[in-house]
């Protein structure tokens, strides 16, 4: 039902569209590259009901249950991109999903745009948001909360209005209140030219706050009420506001800076603002969604800690983390009450379980796995690791080993993360796991400019593309063959986004270290990849064109020095075979990065593979190219990197 709702959004007015025994066979590929059994799972405001997404099968769905397991509803979700699910209240379910399409007038490539489609649990109705109605787009430019009154159910979302597009990219969002019932709208706000978005108090349906952003000058402010609680200038994008803050009459705001954002309390009248302490070592805010107040935090360490401020509702939390028995269990989603809680436990022999715990009768359930198909003696063991970089930075990351094998002298996969600025855990890792089954160790580098070490980590990877950012890596490499856990002559280098581009630039702009690299829509043009950004937002000054430069360490999109540490204007000293692959409906990194890269090859005469994977964009949303991608990948590294 949902599929055919959205699929008749491309035809809308003004869009186109222990350890393993040894010798036992290890699960097929399929197993780490399938989409995760059971995800995104949330629980009602009142504890009573579970919305999820799980695979049966080879059928795709959203499941609504009770908590004791009695299916309230069920929809087909085979074909869609799904990026989020929640509740607005105890009866709707809202979900949202993005499809890849061209807007005239809008964009000059394919865009990747969101539609939200409201789920009535008790009616078995379902409603896309901004359907059936002539003078606006069926997409959502921000979804902005929930309401309830009046026995109606109420959704906060950005829209556009067909006659409102304009050129270059820009259009007037309006905020408009939205039946999740019968669709009705109600415009709250007209839009401006200026990037806005709102919070909305989940009581009266009203915005608390706006925040403004002008994007050529990176101006932004935040007003309540026409007064103006917080300004500044920003380089890389707009302030937010995250909800209320703790203190009286105060807003919570995360302003971005050169590094992690800058979080401050600000109170609603304007005359004070204060700084939330180690606010850029905070990963998330937890909010009441009765009131939007900030209650709780989990911190962005190696480690997911959690912590709520009132003593009730940390108790509640510890007490969660008792009845699992795994203090690094993660909080995925809770009863407005806290009575009921869902939890996430992973790695330590766990491919991925989520929990239902009840804090006051102190029990737990068990709702799925997220592979159930890797027994738990097969899941390798994954840990954290430092080494120092060469100028002396410490750094850190995480090795996960093939089960069943001593930790010496081992075939190693090197897995850089995309961003760059995120980062990876110690945790249960489908792409990871997927080789280490194969008998390889797999490092997983948080270089310089990762996310979750403070501001000064990240401004230290400003201008290290291909530079410091690709010896973070090297360096970590050598440390753990100081050790003996791998063998530096058997490694291959493997990375999708940015770590794409790292894949590749280790075996052009570096030489010597890797037998073979797979990039999986890398970067491999800096120069042109800048060039694709400022044409895409109709302007070189820019929110996203400002934060690459810096990144990059160019001084505009011509930048010269660029060319140095472009693999693809370097593809002659390629010293190893690259498998590159890419979506067809990838809008974050152009298939022309991966193109060019292949065409550069090509006429250096070096070795090297080539695929395309229809229909799937830059996340690998879809099961089948999924599992065709780490297919091709685990075969390329077993071609010329055998494990054994």
């Amino acid at each position: 039902m949902i599929v055919k709702l959205l699929i008749a959004l491309m035809s809308v007015g003004g869009l186109c569209l222990a350890a393993m025994p040894v010798g036992a066979a290890p699960p097929p590929v399929e197993a780490y590259g399938q989409l995760p059994r059971v995800e995104m799972v949330r629980l009602s405001p009142n504890g009573d009901k579970i919305a999820y997404v799980t695979v049966q099968g080879s059928d795709r769905h959203l499941l609504v249950t009770t908590t004791d397991g009695k299916t309230l509803h069920q929809v087909d979700c085979q074909d869609i991109k799904l990026r989020g699910l929640d509740w607005a209240d105890d009866d709707h379910v809202v979900l949202s999903a993005t499809v890849t399409m061209m807007m005239n007038n809008f964009s000059r490539d394919a865009g990747e745009f969101l539609a939200v489609v409201a789920l009535n649990v008790p009616r078995h109705s379902l409603l896309v948001v901004f359907s059936n109605q002539s003078e606006l787009l069926t997409l959502v430019f921000g979804n902005y909360g929930f309401s309830a009154a009046g026995g109606h159910a109420y959704g906060y979302f950005g829209g556009i209005r067909k006659a409102d597009i304009r050129l270059k990219g820009q259009a007037l969002v309006d905020l408009f209140r939205v039946d999740l019932d019968t669709g009705a709208r109600y415009e709250l706000t007209p839009g401006g030219f200026k990037q806005q978005s709102w919070l909305i108090d989940p009581v009266t349906g009203e915005p608390t706050a706006t925040s403004l952003h002008d994007e050529r000058s990176g101006e932004w402010r935040i007003e309540s009420h026409d007064q103006v609680v917080a300004r500044g200038r920003a380089d890389f994008g707009p302030a937010r506001v995250l909800g209320l803050g703790r203190a009286p009459g105060s807003l919570l705001v995360a302003e971005p800076t050169s590094g992690d954002d800058h979080i401050l309390e600000a109170q609603l009248d304007g005359s004070h603002a204060s700084d939330v302490e180690d606010g850029d070592q905070i990963a998330d805010f937890l909010l009441d969604r009765r009131t939007n107040k900030w209650i709780g935090i989990t911190k962005s360490g190696d480690r997911s800690l959690t912590h709520f401020f009132e003593p009730g509702d940390e108790a509640k939390w510890r007490m969660a983390l008792g009845v699992i028995g795994d203090e690094n269990a993660r909080l995925i989603s809770t009863s407005d009450d806290l009575g009921a809680m869902i939890l996430f436990t992973e790695g330590d022999r766990d491919s991925g379980t989520y929990w239902l715990v009840d804090t006051v009768a102190k029990t737990k359930k068990q709702i799925g796995q997220s592979y159930p198909d890797i027994p738990a003696d097969q899941v390798g063991d994954v840990s954290l690791v430092d080494w120092t970089a060469g100028d002396g930075l410490t750094m850190h990351g995480v090795l996960t080993l093939p089960p069943g094998k001593p930790a010496h002298g081992l075939p190693l996969i090197v897995l850089p993360h995309g961003g760059p600025q995120a980062r990876d855990f110690a945790r249960f890792d489908w792409w990871a796991q997927g080789f280490a089954a194969r008998g390889y160790a797999v490092f997983q580098p948080n270089f310089r400019g990762s996310d979750g070490y403070g501001n000064a980590f990240v401004s230290a990877g400003y201008g290290e593309w291909g530079r410091k950012m690709q010896t973070d890596i090297s360096d970590g490499v050598a440390a753990l063959a100081r050790k003996g856990v791998i063998d530096p002559k058997r490694a291959c280098i493997v990375g999708g986004s940015y770590g794409g581009y790292a894949a590749l630039a280790g075996v052009t702009v570096q030489q010597g270290l890797y037998r073979c690299a797979v990039s999986w829509g890398g970067v491999s043009d800096l120069r042109a990849m800048l060039q694709a950004e400022a044409l895409g937002g109709r302007s070189s000054n820019t929110d996203s064109t400002r934060y690459w430069r810096r990144f990059m360490g160019a001084d505009g999109p011509n930048g010269g020095a660029l060319d140095t540490v472009s693999p693809a204007k370097l593809a002659g000293r390629a010293d190893a075979p690259i498998l590159l692959m890419y979506g067809h409906d990838d809008t974050v990194v152009p298939p022309s990065q991966s193109i060019e890269m292949g065409e550069a090859l090509k006429r250096a005469g070096k070795p090297y593979e080539f695929q395309v994977m229809q229909g799937e964009d830059h996340w690998l949303s879809r099961g089948a190219t999924r599992v065709a991608m780490l297919s091709a990948a685990v075969a390329f590294v077993e071609k010329y990197n055998p494990a054994d």
